[in-house]
């Protein structure tokens, strides 16, 4: 079983390789995916810290 702080830790992974990707995205106009993708993140983020202990 992967404990909560394995699992939040590979989110905030995840979160801040979108953010490098939304950026250069932006830097060249923008994507929507990459916002999508983002915000999925994010909320894949929340539902891990939503999660209780041992679950």
């Amino acid at each position: 079983m992967i404990a909560r702080d394995q699992a939040l830790a590979a989110a905030d992974e995840i979160v801040a390789a979108t953010q490098v990707g939304k950026a250069e995205a932006d830097r060249h106009g923008g994507s929507q995916d990459c916002d999508d993708a983002l915000v999925a993140a994010i909320r894949y983020r929340q539902h891990v810290l939503d999660t209780p202990e041992g679950s």
